[in-house]
């Protein structure tokens, strides 16, 4: 986890708590200075949107935003490593929990296969020779 930071957000409604929503603000290197794009959800996330940005690290390190667009089975969207910010185009299959999602770069096809649950998207990257696999894990923005 490195600089991440986890805590608790309340839900007030009317002066009266409703729930907790456990969530985690990436790469923070100081409490007071959060930036809000970089907090995703990690529980009782709202999962029930058709377009979703998302936020994580591919190998615990490499920065990386997405946003999908889900249209029943299929998906559609693009993601971006943070430093560089060349969108890369993705499409994928949704089947119940687990989606996988492919994208063409000059190398060839790299592929992202996981499971989503509770608004994360957890899985492994192959790259486009196939000779790379690396975790990866995506929180929901908490802000989209």
């Amino acid at each position: 986890m490195g600089n991440d930071i986890l805590f608790n957000l309340s839900e007030i409604t009317n002066g009266v708590e409703k729930k907790q929503l456990p969530v985690i603000v990436l790469d923070s290197k100081d409490a007071d200075a959060i930036n809000l794009n970089d907090i995703g959800c990690l529980s009782n996330c709202d999962t029930d949107i058709d377009s979703v940005n998302y936020i994580g690290k591919l190998n615990g390190k490499f920065r990386i935003a997405m946003h999908l667009k889900y249209n029943n089975d299929s998906t559609s969207g693009f993601y971006f490593y943070e430093k560089v910010k060349r969108k890369i185009n993705i499409t994928g299959r949704r089947n119940g929990m687990r989606l996988t999602l492919t994208a063409s770069v000059p190398e060839g096809i790299e592929t992202f296969d996981g499971l989503l649950e509770n608004g994360q998207f957890k899985g492994t990257w192959s790259s486009a020779a196939g000779n790379k696999k690396y975790p990866f894990t995506f929180y929901m923005k908490l802000i989209q």
